[in-house]
């Protein structure tokens, strides 16, 4: 009787074992299983406001702002196509010297255009400034002539226009007409609805000189086309008032 009850309680404990085994490497089984779900999940979306933005191409400038200019002037502009657009200045801009002009120019706030009254050159205040018109009379305006940068590259160009304005002033030291000696683009912003940006109007006030730095592909040929372009695009009078 003694080793028959023995014998059970040995029974009980081997079977205990086993059990508690079982339920452990069920419960190692299960927390592998859910290890192996998280790896193979796919990897959650990065929230929108902690995405960076995709880099913005060269020749696509991020957009400027400009606070409103104080000079509170009046534009009057005629364009290449002959449309007239006209209404408050917002902004008088400037863009930086471009090598090339497949890149965008970076603007910066503009005082006014370089000007040349006789023999004295100096930075004339858009306040100042009465008409700029495009020279019609002026024979050389159109001609291209290229030349060949041999310092930079074999393939290297560089492509000038003659493009000339004539501005009057209301300055005192600046009498009579004069000629813009600006070589840089402007812009002229004027003012929308709400006082919000408007009419943007382009343009290059003097001599345009185009190279082929981003592009050496693009020939003489190529680059004085890029010029006849843009001077189609340039406008052909402004005129500012208070």
């Amino acid at each position: 009787m003694k080793r028959f009850t023995v014998a059970a309680m040995m029974f009980c404990l081997l079977l205990g074992s086993v059990v508690a085994f079982a339920q452990q490497d069920e419960e190692k089984t299960r927390v592998s299983e859910d290890g192996l779900d998280k790896m193979l999940a796919p990897a959650p979306k990065a929230a929108a406001e902690g995405a960076k933005p995709a880099a913005t191409d060269i020749a696509q400038a991020e957009e400027q702002t400009f606070p409103p200019d104080a000079r509170k002037m009046y534009a009057k502009i005629v364009l290449a196509d002959g449309k007239t657009v006209k209404g408050r200045v917002l902004n008088f801009l400037e863009g930086l010297p471009q090598p090339d002009m497949l890149a965008a120019p970076e603007w910066q706030q503009s005082e006014g255009p370089v000007v040349q009254f006789g023999t004295d050159e100096f930075v004339l205040d858009w306040k100042d400034v009465k008409v700029i018109s495009y020279d019609k009379k002026f024979k050389e305006n159109g001609e291209v002539s290229c030349v060949e940068n041999m310092d930079a590259s074999p393939d290297r160009r560089e492509c000038t226009m003659y493009n000339q304005y004539i501005i009057t002033s209301r300055a005192k030291k600046a009498k009579g007409k004069g000629l813009i000696a600006s070589r840089n683009a402007f812009r002229i912003v004027l003012e929308g609805k709400g006082g919000k940006p408007g009419v943007v109007v382009d343009t290059f006030l003097g001599r345009m000189r185009f190279t082929n730095q981003r592009d050496e592909t693009r020939n003489a040929g190529k680059l004085a086309q890029e010029l006849k372009e843009q001077k189609e695009k340039n406008v052909k009078s402004i005129t500012l008032s208070k």
